[in-house]
């Protein structure tokens, strides 16, 4: 229960949070409750409510994603501390759906180096999982997207660094066929939602000088 002292209103809402706990499913109730701190912007009752959901319902990979993103939505440092604890607590055949969904809300609303580097990592024990690099591609085309055409994305756009990422590096149809061998069949890692996923090979003095392409 979150704790509350001498609040006229919180104890209203409190009374009415107990009593659909009586009738309701106690993890939806609470998920809603803490969706109304967010709207209200009452981050304290939010984040007493999230740590005691966090111990109650440890084995959900739901809750641990509204920590996550509710970290992320207050400028919070330490997602990947609540990543390590989630991953440590949810029975293993929910990691892959959670280390998923997280580097997803990493792209919308925390570091887009943080969400690859969890696809990347993922990807190396998974590399022949279609739907994976599927969404992967997704996410890095979405953001893409959405910093050309100055979208809302842009400003939470952050690299490791915690500084505003100036746009990507993009690379020529001619660039990428040097880099993969002319899209050679034996660097095919999989297939995604968009086609054929190639590894390349860029060469730091040829990617940084388009001029030395023929």
């Amino acid at each position: 229960m979150v704790d509350v002292k001498c609040d006229p209103l919180q104890e209203a809402v409190m009374k009415v949070f107990q009593r659909a706990l009586q009738y309701c499913d106690p993890k939806k109730v609470q998920l809603a409750l803490l969706g109304v701190y967010e709207r209200t912007e009452q981050h304290k009752l939010g984040d007493e409510l999230l740590e005691k959901m966090v111990k109650k319902f440890k084995h959900s990979c739901k809750v641990w994603l509204r920590r996550i993103q509710w970290a992320l939505n207050q400028n919070h440092d330490n997602s990947q501390s609540i990543v390590n604890c989630a991953l440590v607590c949810l029975p293993r055949h929910k990691h892959i759906k959670f280390i998923t969904q997280t580097a997803i809300l990493e792209f919308k609303c925390g570091v887009a180096d943080r969400g690859r580097s969890m696809f990347e990592r993922m990807l190396k024990e998974y590399s022949k999982r279609t739907d994976l690099w599927s969404v992967y591609l997704d996410q890095v085309c979405s953001s893409q997207h959405q910093r050309r055409k100055g979208g809302s994305l842009i400003g939470n756009y952050r690299e490791s660094n915690g500084k505003k990422s100036n746009v990507a590096r993009s690379f020529t149809f001619k660039e990428l066929a040097i880099a993969t061998q002319n899209f050679k069949k034996s660097n095919i890692l999989g297939e995604g939602g968009f086609g054929s996923v190639y590894k390349g090979v860029f060469d730091s003095q040829l990617a940084s000088d388009p001029t030395l392409i023929s």
